[in-house]
């Protein structure tokens, strides 16, 4: 019943002016959503409580947690679906060749990786998850940028440069039982939570500094797929 209500209220407003101040998530919901129709992103007020954010959490933490999320959102605007819609939402190639070329290159590394992952016996669809894996990432380097910019010289202290990244990686902390996961794997738009936080880290320079880890290891490998220049900080 809920969904037919629903179903005749989107029909409803075919042939309608487009209300672009309506949010399609309560704001009670823990969750934030990228509108392609709108170009604009939505972060209802549930979210803004821990683990994602607080007034009492170092700002570090905030950074990593919530501002990577809105930098997520953010993402999706540029991301192998939003890229093809310009700055009023239409449906456009507004990128020149050379861009589009080198854009595909490279989130071709990125549909790899995570072709590479697997859960419960299941193979994540880098295809299907690419969307997905590009916000991520793209999340985390917004974030980052951000936090630079209230240090000086853009310079990240060693241990908030550390608390960033665990933030990050709490926020997909979970347990699921092997069946439900590899359901999720099998079709589910976005990565299991283990490689939302290791598939983008190991891609991240910010993070091998911040950790340490050796060249080559499997967090700093040799060849990372990235689209956007991590901070350097």
């Amino acid at each position: 019943l809920a969904y037919h209500r629903k179903l005749v209220y989107r029909l409803s407003k075919v042939d309608k002016p487009v209300d672009r101040k309506e949010w399609s998530m309560r704001a009670s919901t823990v969750n934030a959503y990228y509108d392609n129709g709108l170009n604009a992103i939505f972060i209802p007020a549930g979210i803004m409580q821990p683990p994602f954010f607080s007034d009492k959490f170092p700002m570090a933490q905030n950074f990593g947690a919530i501002g990577a999320i809105v930098g997520h959102e953010m993402t999706h605007g540029f991301d192998n679906l939003g890229s093809k819609y310009n700055e009023d939402s239409a449906r456009e190639a507004w990128w020149s060749a050379e861009v589009t070329t080198n854009y595909q290159h490279k989130i071709a590394c990125i549909q790899h990786l995570y072709d590479g992952f697997s859960i419960a016996g299941a193979r994540v669809d880098g295809r299907q998850t690419l969307g997905e894996a590009i916000a991520d990432a793209g999340g985390v380097q917004t974030a980052r940028r951000a936090l630079a910019a209230l240090h000086p010289h853009h310079a990240i202290p060693l241990n908030a440069s550390r608390l960033f990244f665990v933030a990050f990686g709490q926020m997909w902390c979970s347990k699921g039982h092997p069946g439900a996961e590899a359901q999720a794997a099998a079709e589910d738009r976005h990565p299991p939570g283990a490689f939302r936080t290791n598939g983008v880290v190991s891609q991240n320079g910010d993070f091998a500094a911040a950790f340490e880890c050796a060249s080559g290891a499997p967090m700093n490998p040799l060849h990372k797929c990235t689209l956007w220049p991590d901070t350097g900080t």
